[in-house]
């Protein structure tokens, strides 16, 4: 639209400067029109100069004497008064070319002014067609990118289908990994809660390993010290049995001593008798932490070994009971 409209206001500008050159031709013009006029009024001061000069001259000359012909003066008013008719239309003319030379001038500031509106709107006009050719080479470029646009959209949803393929294949790898996670995590916490039985079961035989040592040792202590009281009573009974000998030879002559052996031997029995409670109840003690054991873990071969020593235990006390019963018997006899 731009392209099509410049070269009628191209066209327009040339009529305008064309115009402007007649105004300045037509204002030239009046300067010599002016020259004539004032040739005219100067030409007008000369003749009624001469013709004051002329009446006065024939004033004088009629006053003197009528030399002058009348005819020649009567040419002369009648020259005067065509003068004067003509520089009074020469000044009408004048006035009238004065006023159209003051139209004429506004008309030209007018053309002037509108030459200069065109010539911005001309400037305007030149950028806005500029800027069209820019918008044009920008639409060029921006179409040429749309359609490169358009194709990589293409490929892009081609490649998109491909993922979406791709994304359910591995949505269902997902799923099923996360199913056999699921079934790995229920797995894996079995596993923990069996493996810390384990560790509490562990702890448990740990504890009751070192209680049934301390009980072991304890045991033993008390098994040696039975065999420490064993043989003192061995020796005892050795001693008792040389006494016995003794008494019988000497019964009556040392009955009060018998008596105080007596009482010794009473006493000595009682111990024993004491001693064989506190066996029975570590007996009783023992039978019940080996219950506890057997409770516990039946398939410890140790604990059977323990109880043959229990049993050999029980043979020893069973021997010291019946040593203890066959002294208080034969205390009894003598």
């Amino acid at each position: 639209m731009t392209s099509s409209s410049s070269p009628r206001f191209t066209g327009f500008i040339r009529d305008v400067k064309s115009s402007k050159q007649n105004l300045q031709q037509t204002f030239s013009q009046p300067s010599s029109a002016a020259n004539t006029t004032t040739n005219v009024t100067e030409q007008q001061q000369q003749y009624p100069t001469t013709t004051t000069t002329a009446s006065g001259r024939s004033r004088t000359n009629s006053s003197t004497a009528s030399s002058i012909d009348p005819f020649h003066y009567q040419a002369l008013q009648d020259t005067n008064e065509a003068l004067k008719s003509e520089v009074h239309r020469l000044a009408r003319a004048e006035d009238e070319h004065v006023t159209k030379l003051k139209l004429q001038l506004q008309q030209y500031t007018e053309l002037e002014e509108a030459y200069r509106h065109l010539q911005n709107e001309y400037t305007h006009l030149t950028e806005i067609e500029e800027r069209f050719v820019e918008i044009q080479n920008t639409y060029k470029n921006e179409k040429s990118t749309f359609e490169y646009c358009s194709h990589e959209n293409e490929q892009l949803k081609s490649q998109n289908e491909h993922l979406l393929g791709e994304l359910a294949r591995l949505t269902q790898i997902e799923t099923r990994d996360r199913t056999r996670s699921a079934e790995h995590a229920d797995q894996r916490r079995q596993y923990d809660d069996l493996f810390n039985q384990f560790n509490e079961l562990k702890q448990n035989y740990n504890d009751l390993k070192d209680k049934y040592q301390d009980n072991q040792n304890s045991y033993e202590n008390d098994i040696k010290h039975l065999n420490d009281e064993n043989i003192k009573l061995r020796l005892d009974n050795e001693q008792l049995r040389a006494a016995n000998d003794l008494l019988r030879e000497e019964r009556n002559q040392m009955k009060e001593s018998h008596e105080t052996i007596l009482r010794k031997r009473l006493d000595e029995i009682k111990y024993l008798q004491t001693e064989n409670r506190d066996l029975q109840m570590l007996k009783q003690r023992y039978n019940e932490d080996r219950e506890t054991f057997q409770a516990i873990d039946l398939r410890k071969t140790q604990l059977e070994n323990d109880l043959l020593t229990m049993q050999a235990v029980e043979d020893r006390c069973q021997d010291l009971q019946a040593t203890v019963e066959r002294l208080q018997t034969e205390i009894q006899l003598s």
